[in-house]
């Protein structure tokens, strides 16, 4: 213990602790206590409504955060995924790692759209693979 508090610096090791001693304590008052409050007619009760019950969910209702609107495929994307696909892969990942690891790189889009461009353009990723490992 003392090893720790040496080592924090917080306090020094020969601190004093005062030792609980039955003449220092003190007794509690009852008049401190609160005060029970005698129950009758002149007494003012307190109702407490209870909350609205909560409004029923619009059939059509969704929520913004949950679905996003997919980002337009061009070419400038499927370029970005197969390169992300061929280093991701090059670095070791599996097939089935890509589309999660790709979609949450900043600027791509969902996995679901990842995954479509990874299958149309496989041939694309093998072939920058080679590339890749003649170098």
């Amino acid at each position: 213990m003392s090893f720790l508090t040496n080592l924090v610096g917080s306090q020094h090791v020969e601190r004093f602790v005062p030792i609980a001693e039955p003449e220092r304590e003190r007794q509690l008052d009852k008049a401190r206590t609160r005060p029970e409050r005698p129950t009758g007619s002149t007494t003012t009760a307190t109702v407490v409504k209870p909350a609205a019950p909560p409004k029923p969910a619009r059939a059509g209702a969704r929520l913004k955060t949950a679905i996003k609107p997919p980002k337009p495929i061009n070419d400038t994307t499927i370029t970005a995924v197969v390169k992300d696909a061929a280093r991701l892969l090059s670095w070791g990942r599996d097939w089935h790692e890509l589309p999660d690891a790709i979609a949450r790189i900043a600027g791509r889009p969902g996995a679901a759209q990842v995954r479509q461009i990874l299958r149309s353009s496989k041939d694309a990723i093998e072939q920058r693979l080679e590339q890749q490992d003649r170098h």
